[in-house]
């Protein structure tokens, strides 16, 4: 993803509203806008679970961030390095094929360990980062799964043992296996296999109790498919051991977190309730698992991490429309934790990530470097903000008087737009209005704001310019010289780049044909990307049966009842758009029998755009829309500025749900839109379905 397509919807870059209290700092910094996620198939925060954030033994903090936007393929990781005032892009790693579901990384003194899980070939992928050197050792094969295997994590001991784990997927209520591998520094052990009483051991969390005890809390979800039901489990694991004291509490859907207190060595796990509140459990280092829950009061969140850090603190960090804390010291803690009347602080409400849904953060189980405060790792809420993701550093320490937030580098706007600038600001510093000024390399500084309330945020008519080497500061409106200048240069883009689209087709058949009940067809499709490459295939059979794939361009399918079908094929490229085929009548058995009352396609359960053609345009292009229910619907269209040019209400049929919608190329205020890409969104009973078209005038 380019980065002059960040503020697709400028929501992305709103403006950010801190905590007050004066005895707690924050910076928070863009690590990329790569950030792995697939609209309505793969969330951001799927891998939550996983070590991102490390330090190394010189001191150096890192990311090593997911990319892709294919569900079923993972390919490649992005290594970040902090360097004080952003972050630096050091090295695309790309994946074996097909790394799904992620990847973990953990940093053992100066290497920096990165593990996925090749779901086509049954393998555990090791790839080394040396962080002194910025050298890599390629991805090797340590270790055989075998099929139906997924949901990688790993971890690692204070002497610095590695521990791998994965789990295999079953239904039915289990058993299932959940399998380690561990390395003692001279060679791997394992596998280690536990019978989990589950369909699968996933998103799993571990604490160590020591060099060689490890405790791990994930989602232990049990039922048939597709009506699975969550729950939240969690273990003991003596490496060379299988797991136990296994315990299952089905009042949770996931877990959250889990501490082993080095005090007692009480372990203090946390699950989500499924009203969304923090269940708390506490289990004495010789005691057993509680029966019943206590819920931390602090409401239901979006995610909830403990990090236990060496500067003498647990930081209980957590998501309820921003981002709080509290901060417990250690050497304080004894039995069960009670946080009543502990002081919650808000560290950062920002808009356009005030839910994200992952805490990525730098903790002990991920490394054996010392953990130097609080650091962590989160995404933007919202699929239109899902590719973004920023750090927040905290620190113990006196706020500045005025903190420049947005931007701080990393940031790229749009020219001849309206963006937020941001700043953390003191009530306690008497600052009653601010003056904001930018420049272009070392010229004059302009002004954008010569007196503003200083309430931390004003809005910025972005010029017209392509540049990316822009300063921005913040002053005191009657004292200059206190002032924050932006921690790196940061650009803005203005000028339109259209992209060419992927293309598919029927190749086979290429018209009408008529089969018998049961007879098998076989269609063949082709696809291709000029400006990239395809990631998924999906066929629809007409009859409620989609078939996708990273490489599904054929399919072997026979019809079992008399009917009508058509058949339709299309593709998703790189930069996460669609394309769809002609459609092509399948004549099944005798459609003349039938009740023409039953001649349907199956009930959607979700609005789509089922295609757009013709695609790219010159002139009108015809919608074609399957909607889920009679209730009213929303057409949008966006240019990639994320500027709305044209919407309608549709109603339709109450008894046939597909709509074609004919669109005039003109915008709400009948102007003639002119040639660019643009995105089609249709929303109806909160739900919606995104695609891309091309107009060329």
């Amino acid at each position: 993803m380019s980065n002059r397509y960040i503020p697709l919807f400028l929501m992305i870059l709103s403006g950010l509203v801190w905590g007050q209290q004066a005895d707690w700092s924050a910076r928070s910094f863009q690590i990329t806008d790569e950030h792995r996620y697939e609209v309505g198939a793969m969330g951001p925060h799927w891998g939550h679970h996983l070590g991102h954030m490390v330090r190394s033994a010189d001191g150096q903090l890192w990311y090593v961030d997911d990319t892709g936007n294919d569900v079923y393929n993972n390919p490649a990781v992005n290594i970040h390095r902090f360097a004080g005032d952003g972050w630096d892009l050091v090295m695309t790693v790309p994946n074996p094929p097909v790394i799904q579901q992620n990847t973990g990384t953990i940093a053992v003194g100066d290497t920096l360990y990165i593990y996925g899980l090749n779901i086509i070939g049954g393998y555990i992928e090791e790839a080394k980062f040396d962080a002194v050197t910025e050298q890599l050792i390629d991805y090797e094969q340590i270790f055989y799964t075998g099929p139906s295997t997924n949901y990688i994590g790993a971890a690692v001991s204070p002497g610095g043992t590695r521990v791998v784990w994965w789990t295999n997927v079953v239904n039915n209520d289990g058993p299932s296996t959940w399998s380690y591998v561990f390395h003692d520094g001279t060679q791997w052990n394992g596998p280690v296999q536990s019978s989990i009483p589950a369909n699968d051991f996933s998103y799993v969390f571990a604490s160590f109790q020591d060099d060689s005890t490890m405790w791990v809390a994930g989602e232990m979800p049990g039922g048939s498919a597709p009506n699975w039901v969550f729950k939240l489990g969690a273990g003991r694991v003596r490496l060379g051991s299988p797991m136990n004291q296994i315990v299952v509490y089905t009042q949770d859907i996931t877990a959250h977190s889990i501490w082993v207190n080095p005090n007692d060595g009480g372990v203090h796990l946390f699950g989500q309730n499924h009203g969304g509140t923090v269940s708390y459990y506490h289990r004495p280092q010789d005691g057993s698992w509680p029966t019943t829950e206590t819920q931390l009061p602090i409401g239901a969140v979006g995610r909830f991490r403990t990090v236990d850090s060496d500067d003498g603190r647990l930081y209980l960090v957590y998501n309820v429309n921003g981002l709080h804390m509290l901060p417990l010291q250690k050497s304080t803690l004894q039995g069960a934790l009670s946080v009543a009347t502990s002081e919650i602080i808000d560290i950062a409400h920002i808009t356009g990530f005030q839910n994200t849904g992952s805490i990525w953060a730098e903790t002990r189980c991920y490394q054996t470097n010392p953990v130097s405060a609080l650091t962590f790792g989160f995404y933007g809420n919202l699929w239109e903000n899902s590719g973004l993701l920023r750090s927040l550093h905290v620190v113990n320490e006196s706020a500045e008087d005025l903190n420049l937030l947005l931007p701080t580098g990393q940031e790229t706007f749009i020219g001849e737009e309206t963006a937020t600038i941001s700043w953390h600001f003191s009530p306690d510093a008497g600052i009653q209005e601010v003056a904001i000024q930018w420049r272009h390399a070392d010229s004059v500084w302009q002004d954008i704001e010569t007196r503003t309330a200083n309430d931390g945020s004003a809005d910025w008519e972005v010029p017209g310019m392509n540049t990316s080497d822009l300063e921005l500061r913040i002053m005191d409106a009657d004292d200059p010289s206190v002032a924050d200048t932006s921690a790196r240069p940061f650009g803005i883009v203005w000028e339109f780049v259209p992209e060419t689209p992927p293309t598919a087709q029927i190749t086979y058949p290429v018209s009408g044909v008529e089969i018998d009940v049961a007879e098998t067809l076989i269609a063949t499709g082709q696809a291709s990307d000029e400006d990239g490459y395809i990631v998924r295939h999906e066929w629809n059979t007409g009859d409620g049966e989609v078939h996708a794939g990273v490489s599904l361009s054929s399919i072997s399918y026979a019809w079992d009842q008399d009917g009508y079908y058509w058949l339709s094929y299309r593709v998703k490229d790189n930069d996460g758009f669609w394309s769809e085929s002609d459609s092509v009548l399948i004549t099944v058995g005798d459609p003349t029998s039938i009740d023409p009352g039953s001649r349907h396609h199956a009930q959607p359960t979700k609005p789509e755009i089922l295609w757009v053609a013709p695609n790219p345009t010159n002139a009108g292009v015809r919608i074609h829309l399957s909607l889920p229910s009679p209730a009213k619907a929303d057409l949008q269209i966006f240019d990639l500025k994320g500027k709305r040019i044209f919407s309608a209400q549709l109603v339709p049929d109450p008894v046939c749900q597909d709509v074609v919608y004919h669109w005039d190329g003109y915008t709400q205020n009948r102007r003639r839109a002119t040639s660019g890409c643009y995105l089609l969104q249709i929303h109806q009973n909160g739900l919606g379905d995104l695609r891309k078209l091309v107009l060329v005038n």
